[in-house]
């Protein structure tokens, strides 16, 4: 190093980076070789002082408050999804939610979403602040609103976002929150919109496959959203199969779970196609259920904690079990529509209330995030069941599902709510869907009052 005293060599062989043996007057390597040499010697380097002076002899200071209040919100959303708490971690959303910082700036109706998120997931976990979340909540959806009204804001991707962001909230600050299907309808019409007039390019794929898939479900157990060709289009994802997610099936794929809204309005038209999606169910089930059984054991194994990945792959798996169970059991009741005397759809409607009931129960360690399709697959098995007493043990199992009664007769009440749609479309009596936009503007608004 600079001022350190190097071995003794000639200037020759310091040069050729070679050894020397020190000899006086010349070295054994310069005499050889018949170059002048000047005898070995030390190098030396002379240090020369420098004095500094700061021109600005003002302190220093490091910023660590964020410079403006969509960097603050997207620092504590970037927080929470560090979070790795079993139950409270945000894996089912947390690709969502790393595309929303970068767009926090231009919407003040997905800032607003935003914060309430975060202040109803503290509320969800700690149970406090709930006046605060309430109030954070009561925010975002009074930006939203504003943001519906003003046709520069209304149609764009920000908007659509915020409000998948407000039903993300909703559950955590009401869990477990029924759907709302003001919130659903409302992001169909700003989609439908987006294709018609080009912007839906401005969504990345993921955000796509995020905001329809609650579409999509809603449209399967009720007839008030009809998913139109553009839609179809929309969620087709070539790229994009069941292998880029952790466990997923066909069976419980975008693309599938549209085609089921034309089976319920058509099934005579469509009997090959919804025979063909049950007997793929057939096949996917056995090997997801052993998957499932697997991440079961897993999770009671005391010397082997969870990892992360291990976590999200349980999770993964347990939702998408639940998921196809709920896509059989609308299938089962269509084929008992077309077959009314075959036996065997009988007993694989017992045989799917089951699964459900011990898919539901095998997932509750993960509440409340990591088993939130749980309620959802329950109330959907038990709306397309007969009367039975498999019908009433499925009943016992939702009511008991959570730990107080009130939650437990709400979801009941949508089981109710949707078995009545089922059978009226059983019957051939669909539902329109409310086209105007005002009016769907409207009934938002409601939903927040």
């Amino acid at each position: 190093m600079p001022g350190v005293a190097h071995i003794a060599r000639c200037d020759q062989c310091r040069q050729a980076k070679k050894k020397c043996d020190g000899l006086k007057p010349e070295c054994g390597r310069c005499r050889r070789l018949g170059l002048q040499c000047g005898g070995p010697h030390v190098q030396r380097y002379k240090f020369v002082a420098e004095q500094f002076r700061f021109k600005n002899r003002g302190a220093m200071v490091v910023h660590n408050n964020p410079s403006s209040e969509s960097e603050a919100t997207a620092q504590s959303l970037m927080k929470l999804l560090e979070v790795t708490e079993i139950g409270y971690d945000l894996d089912p959303h947390k690709i969502f939610f790393h595309h929303l910082p970068q767009r926090l700036e231009s919407s003040p109706a997905l800032r607003a979403s935003v914060n309430a998120v975060e202040k109803s997931w503290q509320f969800m976990r700690y149970g406090q602040c709930r006046s605060e979340a309430l109030q954070l909540y009561g925010m975002a959806m009074k930006a939203v609103r504003v943001a519906l009204k003003d046709p520069s804001q209304a149609y764009t991707v920000s908007t659509v976002l915020a409000i998948h962001t407000l039903m993300v909230s909703q559950e955590f600050l009401i869990y477990p929150e029924i759907p709302s299907t003001a919130h659903l309808k409302m992001m169909f019409h700003l989609l439908r919109h987006a294709v018609k007039h080009g912007w839906i390019q401005e969504f990345e794929h993921i955000l796509l496959m995020a905001v329809t898939w609650g579409i999509i479900w809603e449209s399967m157990v009720q007839p008030y959203i009809k998913l139109e060709p553009w839609f179809h289009d929309l969620v087709k994802a070539p790229s994009q199969g069941p292998h880029k997610r952790t466990y997923t099936t066909y069976t419980a794929y975008h693309t599938s779970m549209a085609q089921v809204q034309k089976y319920l309005a058509d099934p005579e038209g469509h009997s090959r196609q919804i025979l063909h999606a049950y007997q793929l169910f057939k096949l996917e089930q056995p090997p997801i259920r052993e998957a499932c059984e697997k991440a079961d054991a897993a999770a009671v194994d005391k010397d082997a904690p969870l990892s992360a990945h291990k976590y999200k792959y349980n999770i993964q798996t347990f939702a998408a079990y639940q998921i196809m169970l709920g896509i059989a059991a609308v299938l089962n009741r269509i084929l008992r529509k077309l077959h009314p005397h075959d036996e065997q759809l009988t007993l694989d409607m017992n045989f799917l209330c089951d699964e459900a009931i011990w898919a539901a129960q095998v997932s509750s360690g993960y509440k409340p995030i990591g088993s939130g399709f749980a309620p959802e697959t329950l109330v959907t098995v038990w709306s397309v069941m007969e009367t039975s007493a498999e019908s009433v043990k499925l009943e016992a199992a939702i009511l008991n599902y959570w730990s107080d009664d009130e939650t437990g007769e709400r979801w009941m009440g949508r089981a109710r709510v949707l078995k009545t749609y089922m059978d009226e479309m059983m019957e051939d009596k669909p539902r329109e869907m409310q086209a105007s936009s005002e009016g769907l503007v409207e009934e938002f608004e409601a939903c927040s009052t």
